[in-house]
């Protein structure tokens, strides 16, 4: 089963997509309005957290660090590695 966090991430973009094939497109200033408040809820950043901006060897990381987090335990997750 989806997160509700992934379904309104794939509501977003089935309305997107609804609009395109019916032809019903608002005016672009009211498509970006929409699209920017609508994209912000899919995008907002996590609470409880601390952002870090970090070097790793020569390349630019963040480091986010849970403020509830015990020194002994850690847990580790890439994206957009490029190694």
């Amino acid at each position: 089963m989806a997160s509700k966090q992934s379904e309104a991430n794939k509501k977003h973009y089935e309305t997107i997509a609804a609009h395109a094939r019916s032809g019903q497109q608002l005016p672009p200033e009211e498509e970006a309005a929409w699209n920017d408040a609508e994209w912000t809820k899919l995008t907002a950043e996590p609470g409880g957290v601390d952002f870090l901006e970090v070097e790793v060897g020569d390349k630019p990381a963040l480091w986010i660090v849970p403020k509830a987090q015990r020194l002994t335990e850690s847990s580790y997750t890439f994206t957009g590695v490029d190694l």
